[in-house]
């Protein structure tokens, strides 16, 4: 029937719920796929009303990022399994991942980045990164198949800056 939702049968894992992994996360509950997994170790702060979809009350209560976009998610699609870790993604079981089809990244965190593209490249799952330069607001993403376990490293792809800082916090 015309009323009868269309059931993609995908499981994607979105880590980072800010400002670019939360409308992931919503377009993905949009689809209406079969399970979202959301990672973030963040929770809302006052600038978060400038950049995230939210409402005041999830400042005021410093709701965790990871929490709230599940949350949200299960409510634009009930037949949608949500869950969420809230927490960074170094510390997230790697078994959470093994069933799902797609990560979808979008941290502001060098160092969970390459932990994601490591695990991804592990776990042949394929990868796709978003990113916003913030001062330029320019967006870009980056697709890794990772289909035989040997792609490119995405470290190996960051700028100098981005390696002396996150050789600087390692």
């Amino acid at each position: 029937s015309a009323d009868t939702p269309i059931k993609v049968g995908k499981r994607v894992a979105v880590i980072g719920a800010g400002s670019v992994g939360r409308h992931i996360a919503d377009r993905l509950a949009r689809l209406q796929i079969r399970g979202i997994r959301i990672v973030d170790p963040g929770r809302f702060k006052a600038q978060s009303l400038l950049t995230h979809p939210i409402n005041v009350e999830e400042v005021v209560n410093r709701a965790w990022k990871a929490q709230s976009a599940a949350e949200h998610a299960a409510s634009l699609s009930p037949s949608t399994s949500a869950s969420f870790f809230n927490g960074v993604f170094q510390d997230l079981d790697m078994t959470a991942l093994i069933d799902v089809d797609l990560i979808a990244m979008a941290t502001d965190n060098l160092a969970a980045e390459v932990a994601t593209a490591q695990r991804c490249l592990q776990l042949r799952k394929p990868l796709v990164h978003a990113a916003v330069h913030g001062e330029t607001l320019t967006a870009q993403s980056r697709w890794y198949t990772n289909a035989d376990g040997a792609g490119p490293c995405i470290r190996c792809g960051f700028s100098e800056l981005e390696k002396q800082h996150i050789d600087s916090h390692t």
